[in-house]
């Protein structure tokens, strides 16, 4: 029967160094455990698996939810696929005074007040008419997708009394629940 090597010393120094660490501590064992390979083959399986913990981190990272700041190329490019639905809509050139905002790789959820770029106000019972009674001013709230590199407006509403975009919770995946934020 086989016996477990502990070596708590070196567990405890290497715990919390993250990629660095660990690929140390596998260089590490690599080296005692396998001392009888060429050193060529031991550098290859070394190279290996920094390159799978290169992956691993690239692909951790792409599944963050972030909230792009103002002026980020993302942002714009969020705002920008909104732009021509909302000014079509409320029939004139638009500017957004965001909320909130929040993207991960492929999904954004969009919560701002469109404003007229004149800076006139928007006049809400000329454009919608009897319904501007029941809406909650001009909010603006979007779910959008980003396919190819590009994002598409799934779906959006203006003035929205309810939280019509839980109902992508149901549907999705951890990371678009994480965008909306309102899922349990």
């Amino acid at each position: 029967m086989a016996s477990q090597r502990s070596y708590p010393a070196r567990d405890q120094q290497n715990q919390g160094l993250g990629a660095i660490g660990l690929v140390k501590n596998i260089s590490g064992f690599m080296r005692s455990a396998f001392a009888d390979y060429e050193e060529s083959k031991l550098k290859h399986l070394l190279k290996l698996c920094a390159a799978i913990l290169l992956v691993a981190n690239i692909a951790s990272a792409q599944d963050k939810v972030v909230s792009p700041g103002q002026g980020t190329p993302e942002r714009k490019a969020i705002l920008d696929a909104l732009r021509p639905k909302l000014e079509a809509e409320l029939k004139t050139e638009l500017v957004f005074v965001v909320s909130d905002i929040r993207a991960s790789a492929d999904w954004a959820f969009l919560m701002a007040q469109p404003q007229r770029k004149d800076g006139k106000k928007l006049d809400g019972k000329k454009i919608y008419g009897e319904s501007w009674e029941h809406m909650d001013g001009f909010t603006l709230t979007a779910v959008l997708r980003k396919k190819s590199n590009q994002w598409t407006v799934l779906e959006y509403h203006v003035g929205s009394t309810d939280v019509w975009w839980q109902s992508y919770c149901e549907q999705k995946s951890a990371q678009v629940r994480q965008v909306l934020g309102v899922c349990p």
